[in-house]
């Protein structure tokens, strides 16, 4: 009786492999979604990441960019249309754009003269953040103003050490990391970045207070 019971668990249990077989092989494999796109894991384990799937794929490049500008928020604190649409409409980004494509489609287009473009625009924005700065230090209490001094001193630092940081790492360190001159321009455009975005900050604070903004 037992042999017949043994038997039968052993047939039961060849059945169960063919069937798993028949139907696909190995059951263990599940799959998660992640940033990236649908994860797949087997028991081995063996990680295999698809190419996600975008929701933009019948838009051109411009309608997609001008999508994303729909909803990309200036400021932390003050998220009203007005002042959205002052930061998204400001001229200094209009000409910058203008200028920049008028420049990267030109026969003249050289390293050295997309350098001094955004060299250029590095000093209106940093001509813009000092005079934003002053503008909202004259909104402010006398404890305010102690605050905003020791932050602008605490950005600054920060913003030049990066700066010398990458200079010395990547533009003048060990040659085998060298950017090379590309890495020039890259760094013009992180520091004109970074003054762009802190002046945006402080003008944000100042039209809070009241302020009115203007470039």
């Amino acid at each position: 009786m037992l042999k017949r019971l043994w038997l039968i668990v052993i047939i039961i249990t060849l059945l169960t492999a063919c069937r798993n077989s028949a139907d696909g092989g190995d059951m263990s494999i599940t799959t998660a979604t992640t940033s990236a796109g649908t994860l797949i894991v087997d028991k081995n384990p063996t990680y295999v990441v698809e190419k996600p799937e975008t929701s933009n794929n019948n838009k051109s490049s411009k309608e997609v960019q001008s999508s994303n500008d729909t909803v990309t928020p200036y400021g932390a604190y003050q998220l009203t249309d007005e002042f959205f649409e002052l930061i998204r409409s400001n001229p200094i980004d209009s000409d910058y754009n203008k200028e920049s494509n008028e420049f990267q489609n030109s026969k003249d287009f050289s390293t050295t003269g997309w350098l001094q473009l955004e060299a250029k625009y590095k000093e209106v924005w940093d001509k813009e953040l000092n005079a934003v700065y002053n503008s909202l230090l004259d909104k402010l209490d006398q404890k305010q103003k102690a605050l905003l001094v020791e932050s602008q001193k605490g950005w600054l630092q920060n913003h030049l050490k990066e700066s010398e940081f990458v200079q010395n790492t990547f533009i003048q360190g060990d040659p085998k990391k060298n950017i090379g001159t590309q890495g020039n321009v890259n760094l013009e455009i992180a520091i004109k970045n970074n003054l762009r975005d802190r002046t945006f900050q402080l003008m944000e604070y100042y039209y809070m207070l009241g302020g009115k903004l203007e470039f």
